[in-house]
């Protein structure tokens, strides 16, 4: 019997350029989608639940392009 973990592989659709993003950002913090994909479930199960808060926010636009030209310095002044 191997001593290896086991693996499974995923398929999961989403929007190409939010792809890119995403695997730019996770490359400038040293690892690949993969990776903080599962740092994401992770940390949900440690949780037990989305690692951030999800609720419906009527007071800012759905357009997220605005809020992630800030830098967060510039995020962290508006507050």
């Amino acid at each position: 019997m191997s001593d290896k973990p086991k693996s499974t592989n995923i398929s999961i659709r989403m929007d190409l350029d939010l792809k890119r993003d995403a695997e730019t950002l996770f490359a400038n913090l040293g690892m690949n989608l993969s990776t903080a994909f599962n740092v994401f479930l992770r940390q949900s199960l440690r949780v037990q639940g989305l690692p951030f808060p999800v609720k419906l926010d009527f007071s800012s636009s759905l357009d997220t392009d605005s809020a992630s030209e800030k830098t967060p310095q510039e995020s962290r002044e508006e507050k």
